[in-house]
């Protein structure tokens, strides 16, 4: 934090938090990137899609447009940046981003 204004410490701030949330929005995109070959071997399309739903619901709570980072840039009044290489709100249920 910085001597200056609070309103300065609040960009700082939600700059970090911003940066944070890019980088763990990129570490999931690449997990779930990862997991997607492994759709073929699972038995019945309902054993992945399960855990996969609830896993995107899960990051859209975080990072959606209606997610707790965007209440709490909100609350900031920081303006969020857009998480392009996630694409959460874009994914069918459970499902990957074409593109």
């Amino acid at each position: 934090m910085s001597e200056a204004t609070p309103d300065a410490d609040l960009a700082e701030v939600g700059a970090t938090i911003n940066a944070l949330a890019a980088d763990v929005a990129e570490r999931l995109a690449a997990l779930r990137d990862q997991l997607e070959p492994t759709r073929e071997q699972w038995t019945g399309g309902r054993v992945y899609l399960g855990p996969a739903d609830e896993w995107t619901i899960a990051v859209d709570g975080l990072f959606g447009p209606s997610g707790v980072l965007n209440m709490i840039n909100n609350a900031m009044n920081v303006t969020p940046p857009d998480f392009p290489a996630a694409g959460w709100g874009d994914a069918p249920a459970g499902g990957r981003v074409a593109g």
